[in-house]
């Protein structure tokens, strides 16, 4: 029977190691002041913080974070419950078991065993900590300085040695740990050297922002994974797509593909901020950015360059693509057959003016209701300067009729009234009427030059279409 008992404590023994051999990751975390038995490990993933696991004490008051599974390498954070006061740490790909010992009480009391990184981060933190309650201190002297009776040129001295101690520490610890996630995150937020250029002011100025957009994540490996569960990398991706770039759909199509060809070996980012892009212009209110929604479909979801999205959903976004690029801002407006009310018909491409508003509607919508004086007082003021405006009733067949009783309820006589009873111009495709009102600008060869706004900004934006013009007469 001993030999027995002695076989299975042994067994046992092989089991509990085989168990702990096969971890991807072990993190043993033990916190002092705290009566909860959970803990929440998260993570950073984009502009997103996530939950990775719920963790349980133990029957020796510790909590482990352990798992088979892959552990993306970056930033995680351990939340306390129910404070939801929370602590980071690092998690590099070659540093997976280490323990950490933490106060509930005091979160800046912290300490690491095994884990180099980590006791280096904090260390960073410590002395960032320090210097910026130094420099709370100097910044509120010199605010300060005429009721203190104080002089502030060695106060600005005293910052100036500090700030130079901060930059110091920050380049030895990336010299001598140039490619650990600590000097990663340090080095997210250098800031640019900008050479010194010669020309005009105007010109130093142009060359100064070309150079800083086009080296803005000199800092940044866009390469690294680990990037992408880092707290700063959507913040800056964010900037360079919405502030840094002309937010015109040519230019943000370019910057895209740029980025997303500098994220593809990294395939978790590539695929989180092809998706995020889809999204967001997939869904702008902003005009004319429907533009990068079709290209992005054109360009990566049709040609196989989303994996991850099944084919239904990829034909349905073709569709889409396809029903929205023909009115795309700077495509020319499809030419139309139409009718008056007495069957008269009428050509676009026949109508002589300097601007078209083509404003597609329906009898009982709503919103084309309300949006309707505005229209009639728009055409009342500009349809003596070159602007025609046309009115086209969505409805066809047995209710075609109700649209020219409605043009007399709304008082719409002025507009040149329009509709196509048998649908045959197919209107609603070629001008992808998927909502009532629907209102596009076009010039005199029928260009599109805007779509999809209000009829209350009509007036603003006609005095700016024919200021243009004014300006552009002048400079000829």
């Amino acid at each position: 029977m001993r030999y027995l008992f002695l076989s299975i404590c042994m067994f046992i023994s092989v089991l509990s190691t085989s168990a702990q051999d096969s971890l991807n990751y072990k993190i043993d975390i033990a916190v002092s002041n705290y009566e909860q038995d959970t803990l929440i490990v998260g993570y950073y993933f984009g502009d997103r913080q996530l939950v990775k696991d719920t963790i349980i004490k133990d029957d020796e008051s510790m909590f482990s974070f352990a798992g088979t599974d892959t552990l993306q390498s970056g930033m995680y954070l351990i939340l306390m419950k129910p404070s939801n006061e929370f602590v980071q740490f690092l998690v590099p790909k070659d540093d997976l078991r280490f323990s950490i010992n933490m106060n509930a009480s005091v979160l800046s009391d912290i300490q690491f065993e095994g884990s180099e990184i980590n006791t280096q981060f904090y260390e960073y933190l410590d002395f960032l900590s320090d210097r910026r309650f130094l420099s709370d201190s100097l910044n509120y002297q010199i605010e300060n300085a005429d009721s203190l009776g104080i002089d502030v040129a060695p106060i600005k001295k005293q910052i100036e040695f500090m700030n130079s101690e901060v930059a110091m520490y920050q380049s030895q610890t990336v010299a001598d740990h140039p490619n650990s996630l600590l000097s990663q995150l340090i080095k997210s937020s250098f800031a640019i050297d900008l050479p010194e250029f010669e020309g005009t002011k105007e010109e130093i100025t142009l060359s100064k922002y070309l150079y800083y957009r086009d080296h803005y994540f000199d800092h940044i490996d866009l390469t690294d994974p680990a990037n992408q569960y880092m707290p700063y990398l959507h913040s800056r991706v964010d900037y360079y797509i919405n502030k840094l770039i002309p937010q015109h759909p040519d230019s943000i199509n370019v910057a895209i593909d740029d980025l997303l060809d500098k994220v593809s070996v990294a395939p978790n980012t590539y695929k989180f901020y092809l998706s995020n892009f889809l999204s967001k212009y997939g869904n702008s209110r902003v005009v004319g950015m429907d533009a990068v929604f079709v290209h992005l479909v054109e360009n990566y979801y049709s040609k196989g360059k989303a994996p991850w999205a099944d084919e239904k959903s990829i034909k349905k976004m073709a569709s889409s693509a396809r029903r929205i690029k023909p009115t795309l801002i700077g495509k020319i407006g499809a030419d139309l057959q139409l009718y008056t009310e007495d069957s008269t018909a009428i050509k676009l491409s026949e109508i002589e003016c300097d601007f078209m508003v083509l404003m597609f509607w329906a009898p009982k919508c709503g919103h084309c209701t309300k949006a309707m004086p505005y229209a009639v007082d728009f055409n009342a003021k500009y349809k003596d300067k070159g602007v025609k405006f046309i009115s086209i009733c969505t409805k066809h067949q047995d209710k075609y009729p109700s649209c020219w009783t409605a043009v007399k309820e709304k008082g719409m006589e002025s507009f040149l009234n329009l509709g196509d009873q048998h649908h045959k111009s197919r209107f609603k495709t070629k001008y992808n009427v998927d909502k009532t009102p629907k209102i596009f600008i076009m010039d005199s060869d029928r260009k599109i030059l805007i779509k999809d706004v209000g009829a209350q900004q009509l007036d603003r934006i006609m005095e700016q279409l024919l200021e243009k013009d004014r300006q552009k007469g002048k400079m000829e």
